[in-house]
């Protein structure tokens, strides 16, 4: 039942079956692995609205992500599985320079350390590949 007289039958469902994704948003920002607001350390109502904002931002970036693997990929799963997916990605970066030449320039790569195949190329596809997102196994 609703009060808005003026709103279509499509309306009303379509506002009903929102609410769900609202839910689910509410759920990942109570997530502690995620996007978690809390805990915060924080006593001045200027480093809060920082917190929050950098929470919202995560949120934001995340939910972007999550479209573009379902859009891209035909990803059916939730956001927070997403990104447990790809937090399975362990990556290093080498530092590779000769010490005993003083001209020497640092060297940086990227390294995937562990994975699977099939979650590597799912990675692979969400970063560009050029310097400095190239990365090698």
């Amino acid at each position: 039942m609703t009060s808005r007289d003026a709103w279509s039958d499509k309306e009303i469902l379509y506002a009903y079956n929102a609410e769900s994704s609202f839910e689910q948003t509410f759920s990942l920002m109570k997530n502690p692995h995620h996007f978690a607001v809390r805990p915060q350390y924080h006593w001045t109502d200027q480093k809060v609205r920082v917190h929050m904002f950098i929470c919202l931002l995560a949120l934001m970036l995340g939910r972007l992500l999550h479209k573009e693997a379902r859009e891209k990929h035909q990803y059916q799963s939730t956001a927070a599985t997403l990104l447990d997916t790809l937090g399975k990605v362990r990556l290093a970066m080498v530092i590779k320079f000769d010490p005993k030449s003083k001209k020497s320039k640092l060297e940086c790569q990227w390294m995937i350390e562990i994975h699977q195949d099939s979650i590597v190329e799912f990675f692979k596809s969400f970063v560009p590949q050029k310097e400095p997102f190239v990365y090698t196994n």
